[in-house]
């Protein structure tokens, strides 16, 4: 079945054409509760377990169950003792337990255990697709600043029994407490994931809920496989939180998180609101993102939920408006450069208590992050300012593109636009160094062929 989707035409007047098929703790509201961790960039962690429980937790793979190990685990503030420990990951992150695993601890699993800065769970990402272990947080943090749920994010230096593991990335999980602060009281409503990746489907794993019942998980994929969109809109929002996916999407697009559910129906979790009985998708796995400036901020998408949404009557207009208000309300503020330099260098400093090499490896990498972030606020600023048009085609299918052209920055590029009283309507570049420079246009594309043609000249252009 083909749902009507975003799909964008951005024309390159140049030499080439393309065509695109500060948070804070209380960010999901006053209520939130504040955890002493996430103002931490470092902490140590020791964790220890008999040694049936080891041989235990390493024979543990990707393929069979992780079954919770009885640990202890130490800290400069204090002991934790009877934490549940397992292995976690996926495809790209899983290790054994020998190696550098990533890990969930769970302070409420056995008898005698206790909270660990007032939290029950949490997450240790080994960082095997990210190098400087910020990618994680500075994802938590825009999508927070934008009130889309995500877990926060710190970072840990782990010993686990006896061995030095290294520097780690801390996650929040999705515990009850988490969906309480996000979508209320009591926080227990049936929580889906992915697993090892997937679009929705029935017999989805449950981290919480009756693994039994799929009733409400069928209904929600018949409401996506609607072919009618204005049918389609009616059953979905009977049982989805519109507003809140779309906020959700324009995220993971603003952020180039291409291995998350709008654009590869991977890394996430859903989940049915006990009180409404709506279901949200939550950000997960961002520790690929920010990697390509230029990604569309109009695109395509692979994730169900999000062509079903995209093809609904005035999901263009609605969609647009939300990322103008990422781009502009949240990725504008004028802060953001300030705080990856001061956690990366934060971060830094107490990593250089175990590993100067490291250290100085987090400071580069820290500021690799700043570019990668000034070049996408730089791309999805112009998006935002930009929003695509629609085509308003003559008898023949045709439509001169006349209008709405915008220049992309370019340094050394000298950019000429038409007067309004020109008959013959010609955008120029001049430069005299080389250059990437271009006119560009968004335009709002349906299902189709389509076939762009332009009259260029050039003067004094060398290849490359």
């Amino acid at each position: 079945m083909v749902h009507r989707q975003f799909r964008s035409l951005v024309c390159a007047a140049l030499v080439a054409v393309a065509t695109t098929g500060r948070a804070d703790e209380s960010a999901p509201g006053a209520g939130w509760k504040a955890s002493p961790l996430f103002a931490t960039p470092l902490v140590d962690l020791d964790i220890r377990m008999k040694d049936s429980a080891w041989q235990a937790l390493s024979l543990q793979s990707m393929e069979t169950p992780k079954l919770y190990a009885e640990a202890s685990i130490q800290t400069k503030s204090g002991t934790w003792r009877h934490v549940g420990v397992k292995l976690k990951g996926s495809y790209g992150s899983f290790q054994s337990a020998g190696e550098r695993p990533g890990l969930t601890l769970h302070f409420d699993k056995f008898k005698g255990a206790r909270d660990f800065a007032g939290l029950t769970r949490l997450h240790l990402n080994n960082g095997a697709q990210d190098d400087s272990r910020l990618n994680e947080w500075i994802g938590s943090e825009l999508a927070r600043a934008a009130k889309v749920p995500a877990g926060r994010a710190t970072h840990a230096w782990l010993t686990l029994q006896g061995q030095d593991r290294g520097l780690y990335v801390v996650r929040e999980s999705y515990s009850p407490e988490f969906l309480t602060q996000w979508f209320g009281a009591p926080g227990k409503g049936d929580l889906y994931d992915a697993a090892t990746g997937g679009d929705l489907r029935p017999g989805m794993e449950k981290d919480q809920g009756d693994e039994g019942d799929d009733a409400h998980l069928k209904e929600l994929i018949a409401a996506c496989e609607n072919p009618d969109p204005e049918a389609r809109r009616i059953a979905l929002e009977a049982v989805a939180d519109l507003p809140a996916w779309r906020s959700l999407i324009v995220a993971e697009v603003l952020l180039g998180h291409w291995d998350g559910y709008a654009l590869a129906a991977n890394n996430y979790r859903l989940y049915r609101r006990p009180l409404d009985g709506r279901f949200v998708f939550i950000l997960h796995g961002m520790d690929q993102i920010l990697g390509d400036p230029d990604a569309p901020v109009y695109p395509g998408f692979q994730g169900m939920a999000a062509r079903a949404l995209a093809g609904i009557p005035g999901e263009m207009e609605a969609y647009s408006a939300e990322v103008r208000r990422q781009a502009l309300t949240v990725w504008g503020s004028a802060d953001w450069v300030d705080r990856i330099r001061s956690r990366a260098g934060a971060l830094a400093a107490a990593v250089s208590r175990h590993d100067e090499t490291q250290a100085a490896e987090i400071r580069r990498l820290g500021g690799e992050l700043e570019e990668r972030f000034l070049s996408r606020r730089l791309r999805v600023t112009q998006a935002a300012m930009h929003p695509p048009q629609r085509l308003n085609l003559d008898r023949g299918g045709r439509v001169l593109l006349s209008e709405g052209w915008y220049s992309g920055e370019e340094s050394g590029c000298e950019f000429l636009a038409p007067e309004a009283r020109d008959v013959h309507r010609v955008w120029s570049l001049r430069s005299d160094q080389g250059t990437e420079a271009s006119w560009r246009q968004t335009v709002w594309l349906t299902p189709g062929s389509y076939r762009f043609s332009a009259i260029i000249r050039t003067t004094d252009v060398v290849a490359a």
